[in-house]
C-alpha cells in the first residue's frame, strides 16, 4: 500500500502545467509563480505610507517624487493647462501624508477634482488635464480662473480689457491644439476659435464618431486635418466655408 501511495504522489505533478504549480522556498513555504497585479500595473500599486519631505513645496514637486520609481513620467507637452496652473501652486499640508494608498490614487489626491488623469501605456506617460467642464472654460478665456500674469496687470490698471486675453482674428493666428480620441462633436467644441462659430452640416450619426489624432500650431491647420478625417471616415469629402464678417466657420459638403 505504501508503494502504491508513493506513485501516485510521484505522478501527480504530470497532472497540471508544471508553471502553475506552487515553487517550495522553505519546508512549509510555497509561492505561486507569475507576476503581480501591481507588476503588471505599475501605477497600482500600493504605498504603505507616502511622507513627502519638507523641502517638497508645491504640487508638481509631489507629483513628480510619486512618478520618481513608477516607472511613469508626466506629458508636459499635453499637460500644458495643469503644468501651468496646477504645478505651481503650494502642496497642502494634509496631504503630506497619505497613506496606505494606491499611487493612482494618491496622484489623483494630489491632482484634485478639476483634473482628469489619463495614462498613455505605450510611452508610459501621466496626462494631466482639466476635466470637460474646466477645459471649455479655458479653452473659450470664460473661465473666473484667470492665468497670473493677467492677474497681475489687472491689479495694476483696472481696465477690464487688461482681464482677458487678445481674441483670434484670423484663423491663421497661432494655436496649441490637441485632440486625440474623442468624437467629432467634442472636437469641434475643442477647436472652435475664441469668438468664432462652428456649425457642423454633416449627418448627425457622423458627430458622434470618433476622431483619432490631430496636433497642429494654428486654428486653420487642425479645422482643415478635422475636415480631411471625417472625409476619410465617412469616405467622402467635405470642406469648410468660411464667413469672415460673421465669424462664421460651416462645415459640410462642396
Amino acid at each position: 500500500m505504501r508503494g502504491i501511495f508513493l506513485a501516485c504522489c510521484l505522478a501527480l505533478p504530470g497532472l497540471g502545467s508544471a508553471a502553475e504549480d506552487p515553487v517550495p522556498i522553505a519546508r512549509y513555504a510555497y509561492l505561486m509563480p507569475g507576476s503581480s497585479h501591481a507588476q503588471r500595473h505599475p501605477l497600482q500599486v500600493t504605498l504603505t505610507q507616502i511622507r513627502f519631505p519638507q523641502e517638497i513645496a508645491t504640487v508638481g514637486e509631489a507629483l513628480a517624487h510619486l512618478l520618481t520609481r513608477s516607472g511613469y513620467r508626466l506629458d508636459e507637452r499635453r499637460s500644458h493647462w495643469a503644468k501651468t496652473i496646477l504645478m505651481p501652486q503650494p502642496l497642502p499640508e494634509v496631504h503630506r501624508n497619505l497613506g496606505p494608498i494606491h499611487l493612482s490614487e494618491a496622484l489623483g489626491v494630489l491632482t484634485g477634482g478639476a483634473w482628469q488623469l489619463k495614462v498613455n501605456p505605450l510611452y508610459r506617460t501621466l496626462i494631466i488635464q482639466p476635466t470637460e467642464e474646466w477645459q471649455t472654460q479655458l479653452e473659450r478665456q470664460t473661465s473666473p480662473i484667470e492665468i497670473e500674469g493677467a492677474q497681475s496687470l489687472a491689479m495694476e490698471d483696472p481696465d477690464p480689457a487688461a482681464m482677458s486675453l487678445p481674441l483670434p482674428t484670423s484663423l491663421h493666428d497661432p494655436a496649441e491644439i490637441f485632440v486625440e480620441d474623442m468624437t467629432l462633436q467634442e472636437a469641434l467644441d475643442l477647436i472652435v476659435p475664441p469668438g468664432w462659430t462652428l456649425r457642423p452640416e454633416v449627418p448627425s450619426i457622423l458627430l458622434q464618431a470618433r476622431v483619432s489624432l490631430i496636433s497642429s500650431t494654428t486654428w486653420w491647420d487642425a479645422l482643415t486635418e478635422l475636415a480631411r478625417k471625417l472625409g476619410d471616415q465617412a469616405q467622402d469629402e467635405f470642406v469648410l466655408h468660411i464667413f469672415e464678417d460673421q465669424k462664421l466657420v460651416v462645415l459640410g459638403q462642396p
